[in-house]
């Protein structure tokens, strides 16, 4: 058990950082204050260079916002390119570099981060369904 919990980080490792699509998608992070208001941040953090898995992850997080919190203003998506300059700020906040997935909840003035990077990238392909079910059930536990 031990070694294929080993062999999957190994792998989850390797898929990110072999990342290398050109898939572009140029997002600013200006508008970090009025997130700041919100109960849940859904963050999905990429480089300019993504491979299939990396969108993936972007696209069921960002369809898992989209889907189950219509309408809720207290529920976002944001994506961010970390290598852009104007999101440094954000990324260092988070402590990634490239691909990342977290949710940031907003409580009684506390923030908290769940970071769901190394589930993203090993569901996002097999069983995007689960992927897609954490995400909402993280958020609503918090709301």
């Amino acid at each position: 058990m031990k070694k294929t919990q080993f062999y999957l980080s190994i792998f989850i490792a390797f898929i990110m950082l072999s990342c290398n699509s050109t898939a572009k998608k140029e997002t600013k992070t200006s508008d970090n204050d009025s997130l700041s208001s919100k109960k849940a941040v859904v963050y999905y953090f990429h480089g300019d260079r993504r491979c299939k898995t990396c969108m993936a992850v972007g696209e069921i997080a960002e369809k898992s916002v989209t889907e189950n919190f219509k309408g809720n203003t207290d529920v976002v998506f944001k994506e961010v390119n970390t290598d852009l300059k104007e999101n440094a700020e954000i990324a260092e906040k988070f402590q990634v570099s490239g691909s990342a997935l977290a949710i940031l909840f907003n409580k009684d003035n506390k923030e908290t981060i769940e970071d769901l990077t190394d589930f993203g990238f090993m569901y996002a392909l097999t069983n995007p369904d689960t992927l897609k079910a954490t995400i909402v059930n993280k958020i609503k536990a918090h709301l």
